[in-house]
């Protein structure tokens, strides 16, 4: 190997060019290495490639997650969706009497008509 000798080339802050005469075998070594760096940077970029490929495919190839099954509607749930779907009339609580009975035997003609019969879900539905 030879004595080197660089010159700035003013390519950019502190770069340097090398100059210094290379022999046959240093040049074939030099190819080579660059060669071999290539096709090492070519391999890491396949596998990446590779990785990414297989990734995405996984992804789509995934089963769809499982849907929850349905909320079971208990009764209460269905007789206060078609009492609200009749829109029975609102007590405000007026202190006249008549506007008390005719309000309490509407909401009686309503839940009457939906087949409602349990006390519990007429206090329900009276309520809302």
């Amino acid at each position: 190997m030879g004595g080197g000798r660089f010159v700035r080339t003013g390519r950019g802050r502190g770069r340097k060019e090398d100059t210094r005469v290379r022999s046959k075998g240093e040049e074939n070594d030099r190819i080579v290495r660059a060669r071999d760096m290539a096709e090492h940077v070519q391999r890491v970029y396949e596998s990446r490639e590779k990785r990414k490929l297989q990734c995405l495919l996984l992804h789509l190839l995934r089963p769809p997650a499982p849907v929850p099954p349905p909320r079971a509607e208990t009764r209460a749930m269905i007789v206060m969706r078609k009492f609200q779907w009749l829109r029975s009339p609102t007590f405000v609580g007026y202190p006249d009497l008549m506007v008390a009975e005719n309000w309490l035997e509407q909401v009686t003609r309503t839940l009457n008509a939906i087949g409602v019969h349990e006390y519990d879900l007429r206090i329900s539905c009276a309520i809302f």
